[in-house]
């Protein structure tokens, strides 16, 4: 249920950003709803049905909202996620977008957010990174990863365009 936490945190940015478009609260709460569909529409039809004071009350209706769709034990959802979660061929910087959106749920040392990201790193990017310093953060792991990996990848061009 990550799209709905997403979701929830992103109609709150919109309503801090934009709150002078909406007269009051129901108004906000109103624009959500034409936003919902299948379950979630579901959820909130009784809502309108019964007049509940939560269409009243914005923050009570993410809250409300996110109780009811949002993963009850993310972390652990979380955990299981990241440690299945590898580059495979894709680039390192949609790897560590993805892995930073994930490690956002996760109470771990930064030491062992690092292992993790390396770990799971694609072979040739892994044996490359070998050659350097011991990174001591998230951010140099990932830096140095991008960098190598974009070397990969203009090498490959240039075998490709030597056949």
């Amino acid at each position: 249920m990550l799209k709905v936490l997403r979701f929830c945190q992103l109609n709150t940015f919109h309503h801090l950003l934009h709150q002078h478009y909406y007269q009051n609260d129901r108004t906000q709460v109103g624009f959500i709803g034409t936003l919902l569909s299948s379950t979630t529409l579901a959820w909130f039809t009784p809502l309108l049905e019964q007049q509940s004071p939560l269409l009243n009350h914005f923050e009570a209706f993410i809250g409300d909202f996110g109780a009811s769709f949002s993963d009850s034990n993310k972390e652990c959802t979380t955990t299981s996620k990241l440690r299945t979660f590898h580059q495979e061929s894709h680039p390192i910087s949609m790897y560590a977008s993805k892995f930073r959106q994930l490690i956002c749920d996760i109470s771990w040392d930064k030491a062992v957010f690092m292992s993790q990201f390396s770990f799971r790193l694609r072979g040739d990017v892994k044996d490359l990174l070998l050659t350097m310093l011991d990174p001591t953060t998230l951010n140099q792991v990932i830096a140095q990863g991008v960098r190598f990996d974009n070397r990969l990848f203009e090498c490959r061009q240039d075998k490709h365009w030597e056949l």
